[in-house]
């Protein structure tokens, strides 16, 4: 499974050369978010990528953003007030390049959910970083 996630993050680095990030994104701080349960289909929690990728963003980036475990405020470098705005952006311009090829269009288990968080979190930050370096 590292070996899948390395080779995951290596192919992350080719999204990041070219990206651009939207900037008339509308957002919605998390705590205003209603979350989307999953479907049990034999035992198996079962979510659309759409809900999941809600889901996501709306349990995560208050962490990210606040959270010294998460590591991510270490990387950051714009002002605390923009973090969240700033994460959102990046994600969704994460989920729009790897949806087709990565994360399927139903998310199946907790497991899985969990690995396509972590390739996520790894697209979130080479692409910061590399947006970062541009500046």
């Amino acid at each position: 499974m590292k070996y899948i996630v390395a080779i995951l993050i290596y192919l992350l680095v080719g999204c990041a050369s070219n990206q651009t990030i939207k900037k008339d994104v509308k957002y919605v701080p998390p705590s205003e978010r209603t979350l989307f349960d999953p479907k049990v289909v034999d035992g198996v929690l079962i979510m659309p990528r759409e809900q999941w990728f809600h889901n996501f963003k709306a349990s995560s980036i208050p962490g990210l953003c606040s959270d010294p475990k998460a590591k991510f405020i270490y990387v950051y470098k714009g002002a605390r007030k923009d973090c969240e705005k700033v994460v959102e952006e990046i994600l969704d311009f994460c989920l729009e390049k790897l949806s087709g090829n990565y994360i399927p269009k139903e998310v199946k288990g907790i497991a899985k959910a969990n690995v396509y968080g972590q390739i996520m979190g790894s697209c979130l930050l080479i692409n910061y970083q590399n947006s970062v370096k541009k500046t």
